[in-house]
């Protein structure tokens, strides 16, 4: 009898579902002091913020903001970086979304990156991050093609940056919002998501795509 009860016993846990658990690998670097939870959610707590492995893709719901990378994987020359973005509808509807590229000292004082991200307005903007200090390339525009968040449902947008020869072009849901000299911003380097204070966000997929085929010689 004793070794039906631990029988049962051990098959009841196996059945239980595992925590969420942070990414293998993945690294952060946050806006503010806090700690990553075991699970529980994070959401309006300053004091902490989850990042967990939930397929497809991964989960991130924020105290304080923070862009979240894996340092194995790095992003120069010629490419496309695309993700695809659900925001929850008790998110923060002033908290950005989107990804970051040009990561520099990510986990030091002088840390640098570009974001281009959107938020649940229905606005875009460029962010520039050097040292302590925060401030927007293009400045948070509303745009048609940003799909704002309903007061009670998700919604989802497609955020993309086509680092290109001679351009760095922003695009949300295929359609293009701004786009700079390519000297104009140094987004080589580490890359990955960047979330804003507040938001609840699921994130379907990060896909880096490098162009080798020839660029078009401008006439």
């Amino acid at each position: 009898m004793r070794f039906v009860v631990l029988l049962l016993i051990a098959t009841s846990a196996a059945a239980q579902p595992s925590a969420p658990r942070a990414p293998e690998g993945w690294a952060w670097s946050l806006d503010g002091p806090a700690n990553l939870s075991a699970g529980g959610k994070a959401i309006g707590t300053d004091s902490l913020f989850e990042f967990a492995l939930m397929a497809p893709g991964w989960h991130l719901t924020m105290g304080p903001g923070a862009v979240v990378h894996d340092p194995r994987e790095t992003a120069d020359h010629r490419f496309w970086l695309t993700a695809e973005l659900i925001l929850f509808p008790d998110a923060s509807i002033q908290g950005e979304y989107g990804i970051f590229v040009g990561g520099k000292a990510l986990d030091g004082g002088t840390k640098q990156w570009y974001a281009f991200v959107v938020r649940g307005d229905g606005s875009a903007a460029v962010m520039h991050r050097a040292g302590p200090d925060t401030h927007t390339v293009m400045p948070w525009t509303k745009h048609a093609a940003v799909k704002a968040r309903p007061a009670d449902a998700t919604v989802t947008n497609v955020v993309q940056l086509r680092a290109e020869p001679d351009s760095i072009r922003f695009l949300v849901n295929g359609q293009p919002l701004t786009a700079f000299a390519r000297s104009d911003l140094d987004v080589n380097g580490p890359f990955g998501l960047r979330v804003g204070a507040g938001v609840n966000l699921h994130v379907t997929n990060l896909d880096l795509t490098r162009r080798l085929a020839p660029f078009p010689q401008r006439r």
